[in-house]
């Protein structure tokens, strides 16, 4: 199949992403099972620890046409932001009312 391509196995990167791995003794296991009746290897990436980190790194505050993108942009926005309030104003904006909630 990747020789169509003009690939050889070795030369394809397979990966598997998961949110954590919370058992990486029997994730070890799993793998070298898999490569033992594969003869493929796997990289497993969690994507709360290394994916989502690398995703707000890396944007800034260009308009993004992609909604995942933008929202990225705002967190990471508002976690610049809310580290440069004094610790009262921090613990403050918890407790603001919202503006239809009754106060």
């Amino acid at each position: 199949m990747y020789s169509r391509l003009g690939l050889g196995l070795a030369d394809v990167r397979r990966v598997w992403i998961c949110w954590m791995v919370a058992d990486s003794k029997n994730l070890e296991d799993l793998l070298a099972r898999y490569h033992v009746e594969t003869g493929m290897s796997v990289e497993v990436i969690s994507f709360r620890d290394t994916i989502l980190p690398e995703l707000t790194r890396a944007v800034s505050t260009a308009n993004y046409d992609d909604e995942v993108l933008r929202t990225f942009s705002l967190i990471k926005q508002w976690k610049e932001q809310e580290s440069r309030l004094p610790p009262t104003a921090q613990s403050a904006i918890g407790k603001l009312p919202l503006r239809n909630e009754p106060t």
